[in-house]
């Protein structure tokens, strides 16, 4: 890739040198603007063909070390590469379906990190947090130092943030309003309800998730959060198709239907 752009670059600057020649010492300044632009509309053309065979490069080495191992006489080795193999088609699936699956939590991390700074069409984050308190309260966790950063840098970016704890019956908001501060401190509007006050529905589809939005309010992207009957993580899922997308949002505006607001 550093190669593709490497050119691309050298690929407009030439383009860039050229018009500027034509402009000097062409007949008038007409005949020196059209010349200069069908040089950058060829630099241009260039730049995606040499992307285009980036990628394509990158298939056919895929597929040509596929093919080797394919017929390697080494059986493990053959094996490994078709459970490579199906192992990529279903995630290519889930992609094409409007998933992104995600077993484990550092790579959970990385996706949050691109969603809260680097996604400029992202303007609004809510998100609903049950059980977790331990967590926000661990000084050593990434929680407690990396989320929390996150949140900060997509407030300056001007992102609006909202979160609504859900409390279990014998926790009260007193208990732990540390967490609810640590939460206003980098903007974020908090509110909390009680999981009594949740249907079961709900709380099952939407106790722990995130709603990504546009500046508009549309929503982009959700995050779906699995625990096992511990409590423990089990997956998350990432979703971009509206059906589950819109039915976590639906969820996530009962909840706050119900929650109070913290101040």
């Amino acid at each position: 890739m550093k190669k593709v752009a490497t050119l691309s670059i050298v690929t407009a600057l030439l383009g860039l040198a050229f018009s500027v020649f034509i402009g000097f010492y062409s007949r008038s300044i007409l005949e020196g603007v059209f010349a200069g632009a069908i040089v950058l509309i060829i630099a241009l053309l260039v730049d995606v063909r040499l992307r285009l065979e980036s990628q394509a490069s990158l298939e056919q080495s895929l597929l040509f070390s596929y093919t080797r191992l394919l017929y390697s006489k080494c059986e493990l080795f053959r094996e490994a590469a078709h459970s490579k193999l199906r192992e990529m088609n279903a995630y290519f699936e889930d992609l094409v379906g409007g998933q992104i699956v995600l077993d484990s939590l550092p790579e959970v991390y990385g996706y949050l990190e691109i969603l809260f700074t680097q996604l400029k069409a992202v303007r609004m984050i809510f998100a609903t947090s049950f059980g977790e308190f331990d967590e926000w309260r661990d000084l050593d966790s990434w929680w407690a130092r990396q989320y929390v950063e996150l949140h900060r840098q997509a407030s300056r970016r001007g992102v609006k943030i909202q979160r609504i704890f859900i409390l279990r019956a014998d926790q009260d908001a007193a208990g732990v309003s540390d967490v609810f501060r640590a939460n206003i401190q980098v903007k974020v509007g908090v509110k909390h309800v009680f999981k009594r006050g949740v249907t079961i529905e709900d709380f099952k589809s939407a106790a722990n998730c995130i709603i990504f939005s546009g500046k508009n309010g549309d929503p982009l992207y959700a995050i779906q959060a699995v625990h096992d009957q511990d409590g423990k993580f089990s997956k998350a899922v990432i979703y971009n198709d509206s059906e589950h997308v819109e039915a976590l949002v639906a969820a996530c505006h009962r909840i706050e239907s119900v929650a109070t607001e913290v101040r």
